[in-house]
């Protein structure tokens, strides 16, 4: 969701490509990172639909554990507004 929110927020201030070149190189451990990061996008993008179940399973089971949620609610949240924003199911 990070590597996501940060290339939007990116693009919008006209700097995506610095950006994604930027995270690529953090995520880069076997010459791959453009790659990866590609896979990240579009696999969230793609999977929107199941990670978000996927997030509240995890916070029902977090809530259950009294762990704290903060970092799940908020994935959750962000991953809610990418499908509603048209991320396929």
């Amino acid at each position: 969701a990070v590597v996501l929110e940060s290339l939007d927020a990116a693009r919008a201030a006209g700097a995506e490509a610095c950006m994604r070149d930027h995270i690529a190189a953090e995520l880069d451990v076997d010459g791959e990172g453009h790659r990866r990061v590609a896979r990240l996008v579009d696999g969230t993008r793609t999977h929107a639909a199941r990670r978000e179940q996927e997030m509240h399973d995890a916070l029902a089971e977090l809530e259950a554990l009294g762990a704290p949620t903060d970092m799940t609610r908020a994935t959750l949240a962000w991953l809610t507004r990418l499908r509603a924003a048209g991320a396929p199911d």
